[in-house]
């Protein structure tokens, strides 16, 4: 019989990758910040994360179609390499500073944006996008996800600043998500983070994770992409202020 906890994990999962479903991305700050009330946060990593890649890789097998392959190419390296790093200085720096800093950076880059006139006209397009500019992006994403877990987000602020349909960009993002997931996944490894209690409580979360990524992706259809553009930095900017106040 599943305990009232269970019940309430399984609860927030659902609700956390419908959001995942829908938007590509999200999960991890709702489970890491509620999953932590109940729960250990070094548990609460190892869970999120293997959630998080077995919804990534669900989620890749049906709109892998709308990936921008060479873009996805051009950041494989430069994230792995960038987690590597990061969860190698995780030792030596104080990860705190880097959270405060982020999250101003955040606050501020959310608030203008969701403050400024859309003007997809104004961005620039995908053909004409920075080579070298993006595998600068994906060492500092891998660097920052190996320190504070939130590597993921400058993905996010470099889509956006190209004129990406939603399509392409929630699928690019769901499998620039799952690579850094999936290299989190051996470097946790390595560092011996996997339990016995981590597996168990994986395994309850599955099938409402699956089923969570699988509401959102017929939510995602219904969702316009100026709708879609403002969600996207309404979450950058509850990410911000969620780091902030930890």
């Amino acid at each position: 019989m599943i305990d009232k906890l269970i019940f309430l994990l399984m609860l927030i999962a659902l609700i956390a990758y419908i959001v995942k479903g829908t938007m590509g991305f999200g999960e991890g700050l709702i489970v890491t910040s509620i999953f932590g009330l109940f729960l250990e946060m070094k548990l609460v990593l190892v869970i999120a994360l293997l959630l998080s890649v077995v919804a990534g890789i669900y989620q890749f097998i049906i709109i892998k179609k709308s990936i921008d392959k060479k873009l996805v190419l051009l950041f494989i390296i430069p994230l792995i390499i960038g987690v590597i790093i990061g969860t190698y200085i995780l030792n030596l720096i104080n990860s705190d500073i880097v959270k405060i800093v982020f999250a101003i950076f955040l606050i501020l880059y959310s608030t203008k944006a969701l403050l400024t006139k859309d003007s997809s006209n104004s961005k620039k397009d995908k053909k004409g996008m920075n080579k070298f500019l993006a595998v600068i992006v994906g060492l500092f994403s891998g660097i920052l996800d190996g320190v504070i877990g939130f590597g993921g987000i400058p993905l996010i602020i470099y889509l956006d600043f190209y004129n990406y349909k939603k399509d392409d960009f929630r699928a690019t993002l769901v499998s620039l998500y799952l690579i850094l997931g999936l290299t989190r996944v051996v470097t946790y490894g390595y560092s011996g983070l996997f339990t016995s209690t981590s597996l168990i409580y994986t395994a309850y979360l599955i099938p409402v994770t699956i089923l969570g990524t699988y509401l959102g992706m017929k939510i995602y259809p219904h969702v316009n992409q100026k709708l879609f553009k403002k969600i996207v930095m309404v979450f950058l900017l509850l990410v911000g202020v969620i780091l902030l106040i930890k």
